[in-house]
Parts: C-alpha cells; sequence; structure tokens
C-alpha cells in the first residue's frame, strides 16, 4: 500500500511538466474529478495527527484506494485524467474552484446545524 501512495506522489509530481493535447481513453469528467478531489481533501483532513510518515502514507494509500473503489475508478484512469488535467491548467483551475465551492459549503453546514464544535488544539509536541 505504501508504495501505492509513494506512486501516486511521483506520478502527480512529474505530471506537472507534461503538456499533451491528446484526451486520454476514459477522461474522467470535471463533475466527476470534482467529486473525487472532494473526497481526497477530506480524507487527508481526516488523516489527523500522531502518525510517522511510513504509517501516515499507509493509511492514505488505503483510503485512496478505497474512495478510488468505491467511486469504480482505475488509479490509472485517475491518474491518466488528473493528468490530462494538469496540461489544461485552466479546467484543472475551474475544477479546484468548485473543490473548494464544495468544501466551504460542507463546512458552512456543519457550522449552521447548531452541532458544532471546533476540536481542541494541542500545543505542538517536542521531541
Amino acid at each position: 500500500m505504501q508504495r501505492f501512495f509513494v506512486l501516486f506522489a511521483v506520478v502527480l509530481l512529474f505530471s506537472c511538466n507534461r503538456k499533451t493535447n491528446v484526451t486520454p481513453t476514459g477522461l474522467l469528467s470535471k463533475s466527476r474529478m470534482v467529486d473525487l478531489l472532494t473526497e481526497i481533501q477530506l480524507a487527508e483532513a481526516g488523516a489527523g495527527t500522531g502518525y510517522n510518515l511510513d504509517q501516515l502514507n499507509a493509511l492514505m494509500a488505503e483510503r485512496y484506494a478505497a474512495l478510488l473503489q468505491r467511486h469504480q475508478v482505475s488509479y490509472e484512469q485517475f491518474v491518466a485524467s488528473y493528468n490530462h488535467y494538469l496540461a489544461h491548467p485552466e479546467q484543472l483551475a475551474a475544477i479546484y474552484d468548485e473543490v473548494i465551492k464544495r468544501l466551504t459549503d460542507m463546512e458552512a453546514e456543519i457550522r449552521n446545524s447548531g452541532n458544532y464544535q471546533p476540536a481542541p488544539v494541542s500545543p505542538p509536541r517536542r521531541p
């Protein structure tokens, strides 16, 4: 699982330099990318603290795999779609604008629900 996360990070890192006008087969629509990226942001935010790097990588690899499976999207299809949108920054910006809007709306809904209690903030741990 850790290899999955590391491979995911490496592909995303190197894909920033690639420009292409070829639309990959099975390209995820903008709305599906918004759905996936919104859930990815929530999964990453929910990872919490207290994990060492290896534990965090394993946890996130499991979460990414479960998320992709739940959406019936293969890792390869997600990476190809993400790379396509990286090569088209205006489209990726529009996708992330919608992700931010959804997350903001979710936060507002929670805050306005009457059940909102901010998480306590702990001081940083000292080695």
